[in-house]
């Protein structure tokens, strides 16, 4: 070999050892795109579900009319403005807050349309298609501002409150034999009482 041919036998010796570490790296970025994927995927499978993404369904009793009087202990009478309202509380059977169609429209609510969404029921599916913000309203002594799903009700009822009420209360718990519910806003607790509770001192406040 000649000393002319040495620098470029030098070269291509670098050039081989380069070739594995690049090989290297390749697959290290690889694998960081795999690790990366891999996440997303788990993001995927285990995603943050908002109330608007959140499955919606509603109980039987909010839908199905009644050959005979409605008598569920649920019940409450609430106000909004000076027209009474017909109030169910629903929490477990129901996902979100309802109020009928037909009387959101006599009262004027500034309803607004949505992406129709399905409602389950136990005898089949409902479509809502409209909902209102900050509809407020006063059972007893205390006043709700809540955000309400357009939805054809039975008769019995005009607004049901669900899950969704719930979740925005504090410390909500049931009183024994039906009473009433307790729950807490900010600092300010309260008692409501149902309609056909057995303390009827407390129905009258």
């Amino acid at each position: 070999m000649e000393m002319k041919d040495m620098p470029a036998l030098i070269e291509r010796v670098f050039e081989e050892e380069k070739a594995p570490k690049k090989e290297e790296n390749d697959s290290s970025a690889a694998y960081g795109n795999s690790s990366s994927t891999l996440k997303a995927e788990e993001e995927k499978l285990d995603p943050v579900i908002t109330e608007e993404e959140a499955e919606m369904f509603i109980s039987w009793e909010a839908v199905v009319e009644y050959t005979r009087p409605y008598n569920d202990p649920r019940c409450v009478t609430g106000y909004h403005e000076k027209r009474p309202l017909k109030i169910l509380i629903s929490v477990g059977g129901t996902s979100h807050n309802f109020i009928d169609e037909s009387l959101a429209d006599k009262l004027g609510c500034d309803s607004y349309p949505i992406e129709p969404r399905t409602v389950n029921t136990s005898f089949g599916k409902m479509v809502t298609s409209r909902a209102c913000n900050n509809f407020k309203f006063s059972v007893q002594d205390s006043v709700f501002n809540v955000k309400l799903y357009l939805l054809p009700l039975s008769s019995n009822c005009e607004i049901v409150l669900g899950n969704q009420w719930m979740r925005s209360l504090e410390n909500f718990s049931f009183e024994y034999r039906c009473m009433g519910f307790n729950f807490q806003i900010g600092s300010e607790k309260h008692f409501v009482s149902f309609n056909n509770s057995v303390d009827d001192e407390g129905s009258k406040r």
